[in-house]
């Protein structure tokens, strides 16, 4: 059952952790479940967007920076009803033999996704025209901040950024299987409270843990943001295991709920504010036929978490709590 109704059943049986009142959340919980498997039956893949669906990043790519047909092949004609895409200087770049270009098209999309800056830049400074057509880019012209060496294009290209990014989401599930499933057991024995304190620390930390996502999302947005999505996702991961660390190191305040409660809050809401950010990296360099296998790692990551508690569960009773934590702090840094 969700921490509201699970709040509801124990004021109601009792706030104490025995087995009557905890048998009967866990009852309720599974049989309002089985509402929620009905509804799903109900979706209609015909009423998908299909087309509409697929885009780079920011939005759907632009014509202008598409490859272009037969017929406009070199002029760099952009459709009307499109904005030309210019520099920081607000000059108009024939996009078509760009390395902006090559990396959308022709394969190196792990630079957009990494330095989403200069399309931010791009789409700031594009006037309010309905059409235009784009001359050539002068020799003198600036090099777009997308280019990269050599090397880098051919260790990082977009065939490997969907299992870079399977492998990191696979090895934070393990490590956090770790430490998820005992943090109820850490609340109740170490930090003494009852089940509706517990749950009201859940409470909390889902409004917390949008807000967060929306902030990360606007900071990392192609026109109003100042940062990249991966770079988001790297900040608020290290944030969330400084949180975790300093539960596992800050002993003597496991006692004082207002201080060790907050940071647990902190952790849990900084640390998975970014997965719509690293699920929209994934589907941008993904297919849209191959999605659904992709996206289906998540149910490995789900399984994994069940052979990583037990790992957790027997450091957490040798060792202790703080020790699974830093063990898990350790594994997610990796």
């Amino acid at each position: 059952a969700g921490p509201l109704t699970g709040i509801g059943l124990f004021l109601w049986r009792g706030d104490t952790w025995t087995m009557p009142e905890l048998t009967a959340v866990f009852c309720f919980g599974i049989s309002i479940m089985v509402f929620g498997a009905i509804v799903l039956l109900f979706f209609d893949d015909k009423k998908t967007l299909g087309a509409e669906s697929e885009a780079a990043f920011g939005g759907v790519v632009p014509s202008s920076i598409r490859p272009s047909s037969s017929a406009n092949e070199g002029k760099g004609i952009i459709d009307e009803g499109e904005e030309p895409l210019l520099d920081s200087k607000g000059r108009e770049h024939d996009m078509k033999g760009s390395s902006y270009h090559n990396d959308v098209v022709e394969g190196n999309l792990l630079d957009v996704a990494s330095n989403d800056s200069f399309y931010n830049k791009a789409s700031r400074t594009a006037p309010s025209s309905s059409s235009a057509v784009v001359g050539k880019i002068e020799d003198n012209s600036p090099t777009p901040p997308l280019e990269r060496s050599s090397k880098r294009r051919a260790l990082l290209t977009k065939e490997s950024v969907p299992y870079i990014i399977v492998t990191s989401d696979i090895m934070m599930g393990l490590a956090s299987g770790m430490t998820i499933k005992f943090f109820p057991l850490f609340f109740k024995n170490e930090a003494g409270l009852s089940p509706v304190g517990t749950l009201l620390i859940n409470v909390v930390t889902f409004p917390i843990m949008s807000a967060c996502s929306k902030l990360a999302q606007y900071i990392s947005d192609p026109v109003t943001g100042c940062m990249s999505r991966v770079q988001i996702c790297i900040i608020t991961s290290y944030i969330g295991i400084s949180c975790l660390v300093l539960m596992s190191v800050l002993r003597s305040v496991w006692q004082t709920w207002y201080i060790i409660c907050p940071i647990y809050v902190a952790r849990t809401a900084i640390m998975n504010c970014n997965y719509p950010l690293r699920k929209s990296i994934l589907m941008n360099f993904v297919p849209k036929k191959s999605r659904g296998r992709w996206n289906s790692i998540d149910s490995v990551t789900r399984f994994g978490w069940s052979g990583s508690a037990l790992i957790g569960g027997y450091l957490a009773d040798r060792y202790g709590y703080g020790f699974s934590f830093l063990v898990t702090a350790t594994i997610q840094t990796n």
